[in-house]
């Protein structure tokens, strides 16, 4: 059988068309390799190819066992915890409310959000992720100057910019900067291959949006989203993406990334820049025994008097804790629903971080490895810092608990970046990866190909 009627019979029994293409140059690649090996051995280039076809093996076997491998998949087990997630937010946002039937229950609007968050994470995880190596730059180009906008069209609260307003539209700044950190992941992909001259490009598009965020008065969440980019280009430069010493540039941007938000705060706080409310939460903390550290002793208070198991009113604790629908929304769940509860909650997030990172570090293709990493990177952070508020263990400040945090952009954003996890992992083993350096190549049946990469 000739090389290109093998390819087409193998071809025609994978039903997803997407990845028939590179099926077939990857299969194309191994039988041309094996075909110069016979060749150095003394074949002719005809009987050499023949060859090499025919130890393939049977076409239509190879392509069932193909069609078996390259196919579109459900990472049923990260949906199945994002599930239990969804409905202990709920039983959480329930709790506090005392309003379980009005129209304008915060509840029921969490409920909502939850719903809708779901469908589109599900809509998303049906799309093609690969749009964004060519999209990536542009629609955080976007994304970037909907954050400028903020300058002189933001809505304000305390002296800090929450959001921008368009009209009847309103776009918040917390949903803008989580959902350019994926995008930054995509910029990165485009650059790789690049020398050093890259780098400085890469680095407008880290400090310009932080810069921004500086501006507008953010700077906790401009520390955290800044610390989040660093982490994202840390991950790129440790993959050898870009020709440049690794270890030299890596460590630079440690010591970029502990300088700066240092620098940044000393900067606003002597440039008066700080809101009142903002240095009165830093001296709570370094203090520990300033009247304005009220939010951190009702939250310990709460938290200590929780028992391990039971049911208790959450009306005292939302008429008393600010934020307990929000920051504090693990002291809610530990005073309503018990410690247990709460760790239970904690040890889930966890697992669908880990699946998050697991779907990320073991993709071949490298846009979904660094969209994947970079999700990952958004959840840990926010649920770090959240933990660490709860536990007394950082000053307060405006962060989130992924699914969890009362707000519409905030639940919203999270099932958005689990959306875009479960496309990376649904198409894992359609879009192709990096093929193998000269020379380490290997006649291989498609049959054992297929079972080396189920693997």
């Amino acid at each position: 059988m000739r090389m290109e009627e093998y390819l087409g019979t193998v071809t025609e029994q994978i039903r997803c068309e997407r990845a028939r293409g590179f099926v077939r140059e990857e299969m194309e690649a191994h039988i041309r390799d094996q075909a110069e090996t016979y060749e150095a051995e003394g074949l002719f280039p005809e009987e050499a190819l023949e060859k090499a076809v025919r130890e393939m093996g049977d076409p239509v076997e190879a392509g069932v066992a193909l069609d078996g491998v390259h196919r579109p998949r459900m990472d049923w087990h990260s949906l199945w915890i994002v599930g239990t997630l969804s409905l202990l937010s709920v039983a959480a946002q329930l709790s506090l409310s005392q309003e379980y039937l009005l129209g304008n229950s915060l509840a029921l609007r969490h409920i909502l959000f939850t719903v809708v968050g779901f469908a589109l994470m599900l809509l998303i995880y049906r799309l093609d992720y690969s749009v964004l190596a060519k999209y990536g730059r542009r629609a955080a180009g976007v994304v970037l100057f909907l954050i400028a906008l903020a300058l002189p069209m933001g809505i304000r609260m305390n002296g800090s910019a929450i959001g921008i307003g368009l009209g009847v539209f309103y776009i918040p700044l917390s949903a803008l900067t989580v959902l350019y950190v994926p995008l930054f992941g995509a910029v990165l992909y485009s650059y790789r291959g690049q020398g050093y001259r890259c780098l400085w490009k890469i680095l407008l598009w880290l400090t310009v949006p932080v810069l921004l965020m500086l501006r507008l008065s953010y700077f906790s969440r401009a520390a955290l989203f800044g610390l989040m980019l660093a982490a994202v280009l840390a991950f790129a430069i440790g993959k050898g993406w870009y020709v440049v010493a690794k270890k030299k540039v890596l460590a630079i941007l440690s010591g970029i990334a502990v300088v700066l938000p240092a620098a940044g705060l000393l900067f606003l706080g002597a440039s008066g820049r700080l809101t009142s409310y903002q240095t009165a939460r830093l001296a709570a903390f370094v203090s520990g025994s300033s009247e304005t550290a009220y939010t951190e002793q009702v939250a310990r208070q709460f938290l200590t008097e929780s028992s391990l198991i039971g049911m208790q009113s959450g009306g005292e604790l939302s008429d008393t804790l600010p934020g307990a629908n929000s920051e504090y929304i693990l002291v809610s769940i530990a005073w309503t629903c018990g410690l247990v509860i709460a760790a239970a909650v904690v040890l889930f997030l966890l697992s669908l971080i880990g699946r998050v990172f697991r779907t990320a570090l073991r993709q071949r293709n490298q846009l979904g490895m660094i969209l994947g990493f970079s999700c990952g990177v958004v959840f840990f952070s926010q649920t770090l810092l959240t933990l660490a508020m709860t536990l007394g263990l950082s000053p307060v400040m405006s962060t989130v608990l992924p699914f969890f945090s009362q707000g519409g952009s905030n639940v919203i954003c999270s099932y958005i970046l689990l959306g875009l996890t479960l496309s990376v992992y649904r198409y894992k083993d359609i879009l192709p990866g990096q093929r193998a350096e000269a020379g380490q190549n290997r006649l291989v049946s498609p049959v054992g190909l297929a079972t080396e990469k189920a693997k």
